[in-house]
């Protein structure tokens, strides 16, 4: 259940990152330039994890693009954000008041390639964050509906590797799904090598 409380007015930007990311401390339009704009847009995601090691899913709105589908909080950058890296806190706030106090990897470092609707050709890049707080979400009803923590398993049970699930999570896409799994992995051996 969501819990309302008395946010900051905007999304706070003292998060610590990995050496590992430094490439994303950049502005979007420095990054796409240096890609010879290729691409007209670059979205991120946020795998956020609870103590529990679940993972953050939220339902996009009935009235929204994907009405009822599953994913995990992000978006598009801005021209305005600094970095994408600000962009991903930014977008963690706007969706789920969440404060993120650290990125630690990105989950496809290389990016994803989509399009969207109006042929926006878009680059994606998904991150593991960690969140001041798992206990204060507020969603915006606009965007989303409501909001689960999934473990591993319950992923893999609503994913059947084609995108489309058995259960009563349905993902936005199989792309969406994958890296919500990949995302588990790779949490799984970043802890397991910090504790080695």
């Amino acid at each position: 259940m969501a819990v309302n409380i008395s946010a900051a007015e905007g999304p706070c930007y003292k998060y610590k990152t990995s050496p590992a990311i430094g490439k994303f401390k950049r502005s979007m339009c420095d990054y796409l330039g240096d890609l010879n704009d290729e691409f007209d847009v670059i979205c991120t995601g946020a795998f956020i994890f609870d103590h529990q090691d679940r993972i953050l899913l939220i339902q996009r709105a009935a009235s929204d693009t994907w009405p009822n589908f599953w994913e995990v909080p992000g978006g598009a950058c801005e021209v305005s954000d600094s970095t994408i890296l600000d962009s991903l806190v930014r977008e963690v706030w706007e969706e789920t008041r969440l404060i993120v106090t650290r990125i630690f990897s990105a989950i496809n470092d290389g990016g994803k390639m989509l399009s969207s609707r109006k042929k926006l050709r878009i680059l994606k890049y998904e991150f593991e964050v960690e969140v001041e707080r798992t206990d204060v979400i507020r969603l915006n009803p606009a965007e989303h509906q409501t909001f689960k923590w999934m473990t591993a398993e319950e992923c893999q049970l609503a994913y059947d590797g084609g995108g489309n699930c058995s259960s009563k999570v349905q993902f936005t896409s199989e792309y969406q799904a994958s890296t919500v799994l990949e995302s588990f992995r790779q949490r799984k051996e970043r802890k397991s090598s910090t504790f080695n």
